[in-house]
Parts: C-alpha cells; sequence; structure tokens
C-alpha cells in the first residue's frame, strides 16, 4: 500500500537513484491503515516468506525478506480464513512445498515476490521426517536429486466469462 500506486525497484547492479522496474501497486493513504489485525496464529501455519536473493557486484551475497511485517496463511481455493475467540482455526489450510526466491540482479527476480503464480523463481522445500536432523539427512542423501521427484501445485483459476 503506498500513496501515489507505484512501487520501484533497483536492480543490484543499478547504483544510481533511477529504478530498473516499476510496479503498481495497491494505493491507499497511509494514514488510513489505522487497525491492525490482533490474532494468535499457529506458526506452522504461516506461508513461506518471499524471499529476494542480492548479488551485487564486488560484494557477498546476502538475502532480504520481502515485506517482513507481512504474514499470510495459504488456503484451499474457495475458502475463507476462520477467526474463533481471537485465534485462526486449522481448518482449508493449504501448505506450500515452495517459497518464492527472487534473483535481485534480473528484472524478473525483482518481480517474482509480487507475481508468485506466473513466476518460475521458485525454491522447493524438502520436508523431512522429524526423527532427522538437518545434518542426518544431508549425510543420508549427499549427492541426490532431491527436487525432480517434488512437484509443484498449479491451481488454475478459471475467469468467468460475462
Amino acid at each position: 500500500m503506498v500513496n501515489h500506486g507505484k512501487l520501484g525497484f533497483r536492480l543490484d547492479q543499478n547504483f544510481s537513484d533511477h529504478p530498473d522496474l516499476i510496479l503498481d501497486v495497491y494505493r491507499e493513504n497511509t494514514l488510513n491503515g489505522r487497525h491492525t489485525s490482533t490474532q494468535w496464529v499457529d506458526a506452522s501455519l504461516l506461508a513461506p516468506q518471499p524471499i529476494f536473493k542480492h548479488s551485487p557486484p564486488g560484494n557477498a551475497v546476502y538475502y532480504e525478506i520481502v515485506l517482513p511485517f507481512t504474514y499470510r496463511v495459504g488456503l484451499k481455493p474457495d475458502t475463507v480464513l476462520n477467526i474463533v475467540d481471537d485465534q485462526v482455526e486449522a481448518t482449508d489450510i493449504k501448505q506450500l512445498g515452495f517459497f518464492i526466491l527472487g534473483d535481485a540482479t534480473s528484472l524478473e527476480g525483482l518481480k517474482a515476490p509480487f507475481d508468485e503464480e506466473d513466476t518460475k523463481e521458485k525454491l522447493k522445500i524438502e520436508r523431512q521426517n522429524g526423527s532427522s536432523t538437518n545434518l542426518d539427512f544431508w549425510v543420508e542423501h549427499s549427492n541426490k536429486d532431491h527436487f525432480a521427484k517434488i512437484s509443484l501445485e498449479q491451481i488454475e483459476i478459471e475467469s468467468e466469462v460475462k
């Protein structure tokens, strides 16, 4: 939400004051956002945050959470989030098997967190059983293709012709 309805982004290699990408975003005066929604949400219900991968020339790679104060809960299509007694109910929750990892050295990467349905900038999540640590899993499954077997579910929403 921004006052002027535009949000500008610069590629990592752009050190000027001019953006490489300008996106149209929800336009609203920030003074109108006076209320917050306060509910308890089990952290396991939260969708993974989109991330930018920055690789500025001559510097170390670093990662940035996109919209760090915006938390999302994945839902199945045509459902609503139920809130009872200030707590989010775990019904119709959709666990995502990926998150968006936008490469900030490309225009597609900058756009990815804001166009999740049409981007290829996705990183699959490898879920492991509860008895294994990350290091154990890595040793047991080293030098193997883990991701070809994981499919990203694509949901197509049909638009009604009026």
